[in-house]
């Protein structure tokens, strides 16, 4: 979420607020949505994926084929 350029204190707060993973990930999927509006959009989620910081080319090239 970070590569997201979400906020600390709101990933902190999804973080406390539920203990499943899959959970925290759709909330946070979801604040970031909400966060950013009109600017979230798969090329953001596939450039995330594949940030230095999270080397997720599995899920870059599932998003890639949708």
């Amino acid at each position: 979420m970070r590569a997201l350029d979400m906020q600390d204190d709101d990933i902190e707060a999804i973080c406390s607020d539920h203990s499943k993973l899959r959970e925290k990930i759709h909330q946070s999927l979801t604040q970031w949505q909400q966060d950013v509006q009109q600017g979230a959009s798969r090329i953001k989620l596939i450039e995330a994926c594949k940030h230095p910081s999270v080397q997720r080319m599995d899920l870059a090239a599932k998003l890639e084929a949708l």
